[in-house]
């Protein structure tokens, strides 16, 4: 994947357990991160692979995340916005803009019923449990 620098900040810690479980976290954003852009990037590709004249440019793609305003998901919005503009279809980037999984569940619920249905949500849960 690659190196990751973390800056430490000093923080009195009750146990070193604590540490470890912080570690743990932010192994786990890592991965997470990697994931969505795997799937994004994948998304993406099997978009572009369609070719041109196969889709209607009354599709619309979405991308539904919670944090949307941070910069990693401002770089996933101009990528989706790239590809829609090739494949001549709409795109749009959907959620909310803080960390707010119930927010996003809601939206997610709004996507599914939109008439007429999406072409495509791609989701990066905040809370999968809240997802299912």
């Amino acid at each position: 994947m690659g190196i990751t620098l973390v800056r430490l900040h000093e923080v009195q810690v009750e146990s070193k357990k604590q540490v470890i479980v912080t570690l743990k976290e932010i192994a786990m954003r890592q991965c997470h991160r990697a994931a969505t852009a795997i799937l994004l990037g994948t998304m993406l590709s099997v978009l572009a692979g369609c070719g041109g004249s196969q889709h209607d440019p009354l599709e619309k793609y979405y991308l539904l995340s919670a944090n949307v305003k941070i910069p990693y998901w401002q770089t996933a919005a101009n990528g989706l916005m790239r590809a829609a503009s090739q494949l001549q279809v709409k795109g749009e980037v959907v959620g909310p803009e803080t960390y707010d999984p119930q927010a996003e569940q809601q939206e997610l619920h709004r996507l599914i019923g939109l008439q007429p249905k999406p072409a495509g949500i791609l989701v990066s849960p905040a809370d999968p449990a809240l997802m299912k």
